[in-house]
């Protein structure tokens, strides 16, 4: 079961985009269901309603009837009833605005079927994946999207949660963490560090991490393989992965 929410306030438009949804998920046999919105503030108010399920993927417009869209992306970025987004807008001058910690991409109206099929593919795989990595003493694990970065600390690695949510320590050392992350956007950054690419918004000699003052050292050892890491993901980011 995927759930998909469609925020644009072109009616017209909004019945597209479904069509097109359902035409790919009636085909390969998932079952679906649609939460759909005409303004962003419609959206964030079902987001404050604990009770409502996670929408799994947003397709939101810039231009909405009171609060645009990049302000919306920016809300429920800080809240967990949005898992991913794609924005669905004719205002190419805004796509730098659009990417953000859940953007998935920036699709141009009219949109093409592909470009639709590609990203409900990608949001269907990526529910498909354990999101939780278990680990020892670690009763409930510990989910990927709360990780900020890992700390080695000899036979221990400390995990830093974001949003200053404080840490797990876990009784394995970073290069067992190493193994463990595997195709995750999670990379070594230092003898003594690993960072999650969803949260960096610079890479240099140190890692700056959004929404925190936390500093992460940036070996010179690991640098060049870093830099590299962290500029694909952002070309992941910006949908070439989904081509």
């Amino acid at each position: 079961m995927i759930r998909i929410s469609i925020c644009d306030g072109i009616q017209e438009d909004s019945r597209v985009v479904k069509e097109m949804c359902c035409q790919y998920l009636d085909e390969i046999g998932v079952d679906y269901q649609f939460v759909n919105f005409l303004s962003g503030e419609a959206l964030l108010e079902y987001c404050m309603n604990k009770a409502n399920r996670r929408i799994d993927l947003l397709f939101l417009a810039v231009k909405l009837p009171g609060m645009d869209g990049i302000e919306v992306k920016r809300r429920v970025e800080k809240i967990d009833r949005v898992w991913r987004i794609v924005f669905v807008s004719g205002y190419k001058e805004y796509m730098q605005k659009a990417f953000g910690l859940k953007t998935l991409g920036f699709v141009t109206k009219p949109p093409q079927l592909g470009e639709i099929v590609n990203y409900i593919r990608f949001v269907l795989e990526e529910m498909g994946e354990n999101l939780v990595l278990q680990f020892e003493g670690v009763k409930a694990g510990i989910r990927v999207e709360e990780i900020a970065f890992i700390e080695g600390d000899g036979s221990y690695s400390v995990v830093h949660l974001r949003n200053g949510k404080g840490t797990k320590v876990v009784t394995r050392n970073l290069k067992y963490m190493e193994r463990v992350v595997g195709q995750l956007p999670i990379i070594r950054v230092h003898k003594s560090y690993m960072v999650n690419l969803q949260y960096v918004s610079g890479l240099g000699r140190q890692v700056v991490l959004k929404d925190s003052k936390e500093v992460v050292p940036v070996g010179r050892a690991y640098r060049k393989e870093a830099e590299r890491c962290f500029r694909e993901y952002l070309n992941q980011c910006v949908g070439r992965r989904l081509e």
